[in-house]
């Protein structure tokens, strides 16, 4: 049985990006998996907890340390969401990137323009599409040149943070892959300009079968 503890710790620190682990997180060593401690439901028809993702994220205590998740309807989220410094251990769950959405069409600066910005280590997402349309009506105007202004629809600060299934939707600075350790699986990225970017140590690993 001992043999068998350490080989699983083993495959888990081999897979850590693959199964979302983060290992700062509450880590439930009976059941050799990591434990969801509470879900926050949003639904936009107040069938949820929350109408709006800010405001599910905004609920969590600061300096969390046990995994919340977020668990999002099927609709498209009109807001701009930010996960602070203090709140890791998050897990945005959607269902699935053609169903849950959230996009907003801010723009001019690379540092304040994102659809989602997440500061803290240890978050997770996973079917959700994050958009900034504020450049795609340009996109068909001859003048595109003069017209673009940087729209990033997704900026990540923080360590050991990972992608599962998502979308990235921009035309300028879509995903600006700052800094730490990322992954992302089965993620579809769109744009034109500088579409991937950033001093991140990343992994974009897609299936053949998807």
């Amino acid at each position: 049985m001992q043999c068998l503890l350490v080989f699983m710790l083993i495959v888990l620190l081999l897979r850590c990006f693959s199964i979302c682990e983060a290992f700062e997180c509450e880590f439930d060593a009976e059941n050799h998996q990591f434990k969801v401690a509470d879900t926050i439901r949003v639904d936009q028809s107040g069938k949820g907890d929350f109408r709006t993702v800010q405001k599910a994220i905004d609920s969590i205590p600061s300096n969390n340390k046990k995994w919340i998740r977020i668990l999002i309807s099927p609709g498209v989220f009109r807001e701009k969401v930010t996960i602070p410094y203090d709140k890791p251990c998050i897990f945005l769950e959607g269902a699935g990137r053609l169903l849950t959405r959230i996009e907003w069409n801010s723009h001019m600066r690379t540092c304040d323009s994102a659809t989602l910005t997440s500061f803290p280590d240890s978050i997770v997402a996973k079917g959700i599409t994050f958009k900034n349309f504020y450049n795609v009506p340009l996109a068909t105007m001859p003048n595109i040149k003069n017209t673009v202004k940087p729209a990033l629809a997704a900026r990540i600060y923080g360590d050991k943070s990972a992608f599962y299934n998502c979308a990235f939707f921009g035309l300028q600075d879509t995903l600006w892959d700052v800094q730490g350790r990322h992954y992302f699986k089965n993620c579809y990225i769109e744009g034109a300009i500088d579409f991937i970017f950033g001093s991140g140590q990343s992994i974009y690993e897609v299936s053949l079968c998807v």
